[in-house]
């Protein structure tokens, strides 16, 4: 695992920027943010195991990374479709 200047978020041995505490992908936030039009606090209620300061911390980093990221969720979905 990578630290980021982002508190909380690393990038984990495939490239992927997670949640320390909890491994989850930034890019599963960002894919119901985007989805869903879900604001912070709508994505934890719907993980409720993560916090307030976690979720603004990978909505940011993503923000922040904003093509790289989604260069990423490209991948992802192409992997989807070739299956």
């Amino acid at each position: 695992m990578t630290a980021t200047t982002w508190p909380f978020i690393e990038v984990n041995e495939m490239g992927y920027p997670i949640i320390q505490a909890s491994g989850l992908k930034v890019l599963q936030l960002v894919r119901e943010h985007v989805a869903f039009d879900w604001d912070a606090e709508q994505l934890r209620r719907q993980h409720p195991f993560l916090s307030l300061v976690e979720i603004h911390a990978a909505l940011g980093y993503y923000y922040e990374n904003r093509n790289e990221c989604d260069a990423m969720l490209d991948r992802d979905e192409q992997r989807l479709v070739l299956k």
